[in-house]
Parts: C-alpha cells; sequence; structure tokens
C-alpha cells in the first residue's frame, strides 16, 4: 500500500470512455437461451453452478465447441472428465444435429459411439466422418488441458496466447471445486495447507484477478451444497464451499432439473429430454432472468424448447 499511486479519473478518462462505449459481444452462443441470459459473450467470469446429472459439463462443452466453430481460440480446462469422454460428447452432438437437420436417419448416442465396433460398417463410416467434420470445424481452435492446474498456470497459458499467437482466449473450467489453489513454493507445505473453504477462495479470487487483467470472458462449472440437491435454485447461498463466488463473479447461472415438485424433478431426471430451468441469480451487468432449455442426455447436447417440441420430448 506504500507505493501505491492515486490515479485521478482524469488521467484515465479516454481509457475507460473507450472501455465503456465499446462492451458489445466478442461472439453469441448458438443456444438462444444461454445467449440472452448472458448477454453474449464478454470478457466477464461466469459461474454455471447446479447439482449433478443437470448438464454443467455437457453445456460447458456445447458453448466452447460452439465458439470454437466460429473461429473464436478456447482453452478448457476439464478436471474431472478425460478429453476422450468429452470428444465422445462432441460427437454425439454432432450426429444428434445431422439427423435432426434431415443429413441421417439415425443420431449416434455416447452409448453406441462407445462401442463402436458393434456399428454397422455404414453407422462407422458415419462416424468417422463425424470426427473428420470435427477435426475441421472444431479442433483446430480448443484445446484440453485436464493435468493438475492452478488459476497461476491458467494467467501463464492465457499470456502465451496473447504473446504468441495474438489473441486472447475464451476460458472453460470444469470445474472450480477440484481446481488447485496456488501455493508459494518457497513456503512448506505445512504452513499452505487449505481447507476446502479457502482453496475455494485463493482459487475465485485469482480467477478474478486474471479475467480482469486479460479482459477474458470465462465459463466456470461449480457444484452446489448437498442441501440444495432436488430444490430449485433460490439464493446464491445453495453455491459450494465459499462465499467468495458470489462475490467474484459476474453471473452466476443455476442448472435446475424443472418440476413442480421434487417427486416430478425425480421423474424427469430420467426423461429422455430432461426439462432444465436455467435461473440467473446474480448479474452485474443485466437483470436477472431465467429460461427453459431440454438436456438431451443419450446425445450430450441442450436444445431449444421449439427443438424439443418438434423432437417429441421422448
Amino acid at each position: 500500500m506504500q507505493n501505491m499511486k492515486i490515479v485521478f479519473e482524469a488521467e484515465r478518462l479516454s481509457r475507460d470512455f473507450k472501455t465503456a462505449t465499446n462492451d458489445r459481444p466478442l461472439a453469441h452462443f448458438s443456444l438462444k437461451a444461454i445467449d440472452t441470459l448472458l448477454d453474449g459473450v464478454k470478457p466477464r467470469f461466469h459461474i454455471i453452478a447446479g447439482e449433478p446429472a443437470a448438464g454443467k459439463s455437457t453445456l460447458l462443452l456445447q458453448m466452447a465447441d460452439d465458439l470454437a466453430s466460429q473461429g473464436q481460440l478456447v482453452l478448457f480446462f476439464t478436471l474431472e472428465m478425460h478429453p476422450s469422454q468429452l470428444l465422445k460428447k462432441s460427437l454425439a452432438r454432432m450426429s444428434a444435429e445431422r439427423a435432426h437437420g434431415g443429413a441421417t436417419a439415425r443420431p449416434l448416442d455416447l452409448a453406441s459411439i462407445s462401442d463402436a465396433q458393434r456399428l454397422s460398417q455404414s453407422e462407422q463410416d458415419a462416424l468417422s466422418e463425424l470426427c473428420i467434420e470435427y477435426g475441421h470445424a472444431i479442433a483446430p481452435r480448443i484445446a484440453f488441458l485436464d493435468k493438475g492446474v492452478t488459476p497461476m498456470d491458467i494467467g501463464i497459458l492465457v499470456s502465451r496466447c496473447r504473446q504468441e499467437l495474438g489473441v486472447c482466449p475464451v476460458v472453460f473450467i470444469d470445474y472450480l471445486q477440484i481446481l488447485q489453489p496456488n501455493v508459494d513454493d518457497t513456503v512448506p507445505s505445512y504452513l499452505t495447507q487449505l481447507d476446502e473453504t479457502q482453496a475455494v477462495r485463493n482459487v475465485t479470487k485469482n480467477l478474478r484477478y486474471i479475467i480482469d487483467k486479460h479482459r477474458i470472458p470465462a465459463y466456470v462449472a461449480s457444484s452446489i451444497n448437498r442441501v440444495s440437491y432436488g430444490k430449485e435454485a433460490s439464493s446464491l447461498g445453495a453455491l459450494a464451499s465459499s462465499s467468495a463466488l458470489e462475490y467474484e463473479a459476474d453471473s452466476v447461472v443455476f442448472m435446475t432439473v424443472d418440476g413442480q415438485t421434487p417427486k416430478e424433478r425425480i421423474e424427469n431426471m430420467t426423461r429422455g429430454m430432461r426439462p432444465i430451468k436455467l435461473s440467473v441469480l446474480k448479474h452485474r451487468y443485466a437483470p436477472p432472468g431465467s429460461a427453459s432449455v431440454f438436456f438431451d442426455a443419450k446425445h450430450a447436447r441442450f436444445v431449444s424448447e421449439d427443438c424439443a417440441e418438434a423432437l417429441g420430448r421422448p
């Protein structure tokens, strides 16, 4: 604090005016519900929270693939699932999109892709074509990082993208509670051991610093407290581990399996098309809102209500 300089707004007015009046989205998501709720793709800290089976990982992957296919550089930190499992999800989604568009008769689901040797020759050929399409449209612009990662590592990789490629990436993290905190190597480990709340606070504050420093969009999956499972999201208190999440994030989106009663929500979890409610409980730059989508779990994709109606909501 002793070396901190006071900078009056007159000295930075031009820069701040340029930033304030140039806050247009860098891109837009094809899934209109999420694009509308988040006001497009902007350099913000977004948390996507929800209970197991709501589809957090699948939604983040769909968003990431979408941006990569539009030419955006994407860094996807997958701390729970192996990249091969994410590829399988992407291929299943692409197969379903082809079938919906009339290009193929029957889409390949996750189970059939997992045991591709049992597919017919024509289905194997279709799967190979999907992989080639993925290799051309998405793979060149998305990088999966699945080893032990800290916010410091993320900051270094973002800096490399800027310096070596001249591009700021869009960052996806799946998920926050298993991201390792920054640790001071000069201090003995027994003095730096953090409990879960301290670790999440460390991670969240360091992510906030990286997002602000590089002005990048970041989409981070978060778990919720077990006591909030099966309940409709009503407050930020449902976020797991630390209040730092609700303070540091620019927006918080809750994903819940929709239903009027707990019994109905449980029943909806087993459906081929799970009704999912997206609720924005915090947004610094736009009014909170909500939207409904459907989670096609077999084909690892989210679709709009109109698309679900056309597919018959199995």
